[in-house]
C-alpha cells in the first residue's frame, strides 16, 4: 500500500467512526455527522433526540412504520416529540403532512376501528394538530433516536 492508500484509509475510518464524527455540543436545528436534524437537548447540552433527515416511507401501517424504525435502530418518535419537531426543525427537515407516532389512543377515543384492529395517534404538520386513526391506515414514517 502507498502514503496515500493509508492516509486515505485512515481518513475514511477516522470520519466514519462514531467516536470521531459526533459534536460535543447539543445544538437544536443543526445536523449531526451520520444521524439526522437535532430538535431536542438534554439538560446536560451534550446528549438529545434527532429526527432522520427524510422520510423512511410515504405510506406504512402503524406495525409497519415502527418495524421500519427498528430495523435502523431508530424508533418511532412520540406525539409529543412530532410536535417539539414541529416547532423546531419544521423549515428545515422537509415534513409533508401527515405521520405516525409511537403513541397509542389511549385517552382519545377512536371507536370507528371496530374489530378490524387497535388506534394509534398520528400528527399533521400543516394543520398542527393530532388525532387518532385505526393502525392499518396509512400516515408517513419520520424515523427519531436519542444520543
Amino acid at each position: 500500500m502507498t502514503r496515500l492508500s493509508v492516509l486515505m484509509v485512515l481518513f475514511f475510518i477516522i470520519n466514519a467512526s462514531p467516536a470521531f464524527s459526533q459534536t460535543t455540543a447539543c445544538e437544536v436545528g443543526k445536523q449531526r455527522i451520520g444521524g439526522g436534524y437535532v430538535f431536542q437537548c438534554a439538560a446536560d447540552g451534550v446528549h438529545g433526540t434527532q429526527a432522520a433527515l427524510s422520510d423512511i416511507s410515504v405510506s406504512a401501517t402503524w406495525s409497519t412504520a415502527n418495524n421500519l424504525c427498528g430495523s435502523y435502530g431508530w424508533r418511532l418518535p412520540s406525539i409529543n416529540e412530532l410536535g417539539e419537531m414541529n416547532k423546531t426543525i419544521k423549515g428545515i427537515a422537509n415534513f409533508d403532512d401527515e405521520y405516525w407516532s409511537a403513541d397509542a389512543s389511549g385517552d382519545y377515543p377512536c371507536g370507528y376501528c371496530g374489530d378490524y384492529g387497535k388506534c394509534s395517534l398520528y400528527y399533521s404538520f400543516s394543520g398542527t394538530y393530532f388525532y387518532c386513526a385505526c393502525n392499518y391506515t396509512y400516515y408517513r414514517v419520520r424515523c427519531v433516536d436519542n444520543f
